[in-house]
């Protein structure tokens, strides 16, 4: 019998791919000849494989890895031992290839980045995906991409793929610093703007820049310009670069807020802390603050931080102080000097009678801080029985004799020192009786003249009498140095007589009245009238009394003469 002529074709009827069952299947097709079929497989110039076992056909399958892509030669052979051969190419993968574009992103921080995929080599069309196992798309662009890395896939119809990795940059952050510069003032103390300057850091954004404040538009200015209104001041600010990014801020401008007035504490300058110690405080100002001053010429202290000021003797000064911003405040002050402590004397009395201690006197203190608070010395003089006492800011000096007293004072808060005298006088002589006669009293008058010269003391005198011994009367003094005293007789021959001066000083003096004696004949001769010529007798007396005596003959109640001649 004749068969017909034995054929063989082979064709790939499933490729390689990717896929979860990635073999290519070759498929072979064998007409005519006599069944049944064997067959050997030789890969690409290798050896050909041992017979198959026996198929009857028409077709069979063989399978291919993707790691055996090659040119397979089959050899068919039919039960005649006819043979045929079918060659076959199963073409190994050949994964798609992609490129990227990239726009990086615009502004540091921006996702506005953006890929655009372009696919090669594989096999039919390609779909893309940032992510590698699901997500593809057609559409080769993905947009919105922050700065970072990324991975890009594409495959294709045999869902083989490829993928490229693009980093997306960013330009560095656009940066910039403020430069304020507050308000000030100027050295008159006039205020000067503050200023706000914006400048880019270098090497971020992308130039050139353009600046904007307090929401006013954009231009090439970077520095605002305030004025101080007496008001905290905010302001804000935006940068931009050429791509548009922006860098945006705020801040306040400070106020002025200058010095407004000094306070000033020294301790008092004393006697013996001739210099002080002034200290400042003041009222508002900003930041560290300076002190210095700016008058006297003599004494310029320049700027300091220190708030006190030493070794400044009494004086008028002018103090400054001057806040961070160049803003100052000026005041004087005065220094006074120590208020000495003083003291004055007064004489209350001189010593009334000389000898005596009753002279007295007040000292008035003054200039001391505290009333009362001194202490006193008597310097010279002394007190004797007398005394010296004080009271508040007044000593009294009482019951001295006369002499100089110097008190020296010191003030117990200054140690200032300072004394004064009284001089306590007394009359330049005692009071006394130089003289004191009374008249004599006789028989026919018992009143006695006592005629009294006093001498020292104070005049004007007075003068009175009593009977001695007496004390010294208390009144009945009268104005007459010629007291009359009545001697009962001659029975009150003794008298004290008094002279009081001014000052009531008593001087005493006694007197004795001399009582006249009476008169006494002490001879009485007649002489002989028998020898005698003529015719009358002479009586010759002789008596003792006050002179002149008168005689006579009859009796008290005759004649008296001068002599006695009796004829």
């Amino acid at each position: 019998m004749v068969y017909p002529q034995l054929t063989a074709a082979g064709t790939v009827t499933k490729e390689l791919d990717c896929t979860a069952t990635p073999n290519a299947t070759i498929t072979v097709t064998i007409g005519g000849g006599r069944s049944t079929y064997t067959y050997t497989v030789q890969k690409g110039a290798g050896a050909p494989s041992a017979a198959s076992a026996p198929i009857t056909g028409p077709t069979f399958t063989y399978t291919v890895t993707p790691a055996n892509a090659d040119t397979y030669t089959f050899v068919i052979t039919d039960s005649n031992s006819c043979t045929r051969t079918a060659v076959v190419t199963v073409a190994p993968i050949s994964n798609p290839t992609v490129t990227a574009v990239q726009t990086n992103a615009s502004c540091n921080g921006a996702a506005d980045g953006s890929v655009t995929l372009t696919g090669a080599g594989g096999s039919g069309s390609f779909t893309y995906s940032n992510n590698p196992t699901t997500g593809f798309t057609t559409n080769p662009v993905f947009t919105g991409l922050a700065a970072g890395t990324y991975t890009f896939y594409v495959k294709d119809s045999k869902n083989c793929s490829g993928s490229v990795a693009v980093t997306i940059t960013q330009p560095i952050t656009l940066a910039a610093t403020v430069a304020v510069v507050p308000f000030t003032c100027n050295t008159s103390n006039a205020k000067v703007a503050g200023t706000v300057t914006i400048n880019v850091t270098a090497g971020t954004g992308t130039a050139p820049y353009e600046y904007s404040f307090n929401g006013s538009g954009y231009s090439s200015n970077n520095v605002l310009t305030l004025n101080d209104n007496g008001a905290n001041q905010a302001y804000t600010y935006s940068v931009r670069d050429a791509k548009g990014c922006p860098v945006t801020g705020n801040g306040t401008l400070l106020r002025l807020n200058p010095p407004t007035d000094l306070t000033f504490a020294s301790p008092a300058v004393t006697c013996t802390a001739t210099t002080t110690t002034v200290t400042l405080t003041a009222v508002n100002g900003v930041g560290a603050l300076q002190y210095e001053t700016i008058a006297p010429s003599t004494v310029i202290i320049a700027k300091q931080t220190s708030n006190a000021f030493a070794s400044l003797a009494p004086g008028s000064y002018t103090f400054r102080v001057t806040d961070a911003n160049g803003c100052y405040y000026t005041e004087p002050y005065i220094v006074n000097p120590v208020t000495p402590i003083a003291i004055t004397g007064n004489k209350t009395s001189d010593v009334l009678c000389r000898g005596g201690s009753t002279g007295s006197g007040t000292y008035t203190v003054s200039g001391n801080a505290v009333v009362g608070a001194y202490t006193f010395t008597l310097t010279a003089g002394t007190l004797g029985s007398g005394t010296l006492t004080q009271s508040g800011n007044t000593l009294t000096l009482s019951n001295v004799a006369a002499g100089t007293y110097t008190v020296q004072v010191t003030d117990t808060a200054t140690g200032c020192t300072n004394s004064t005298s009284i001089v306590i006088g007394q009359p330049a002589a005692a009071l006394a009786i130089t003289t004191a006669v009374g008249t004599n009293v006789n028989c026919n008058n018992d009143n006695s003249q006592i005629t009294v010269t006093a001498t020292g003391g104070t005049p004007n005198y007075t003068y009175a009498f009593a009977k001695s011994p007496s004390t010294v009367p208390t009144s009945t003094y009268g104005n007459s140095a010629v007291l009359t005293v009545d001697t009962n007789s001659g029975a009150d021959l003794v008298w004290d007589v008094y002279v009081k001066d001014a000052n009531g000083c008593i001087a005493k003096s006694t007197v004795t009245v001399i009582l006249d004696a009476m008169p006494a004949i002490t001879n009485v001769t007649v002489n002989n009238q028998c020898t005698a010529s003529g015719s009358g007798f002479t009586i010759t007396a002789t008596a003792t009394g006050l002179a002149p005596l008168t005689y006579g003959i009859n009796g008290p109640t005759g004649a008296f003469q001068t002599s006695i001649l009796l004829q």
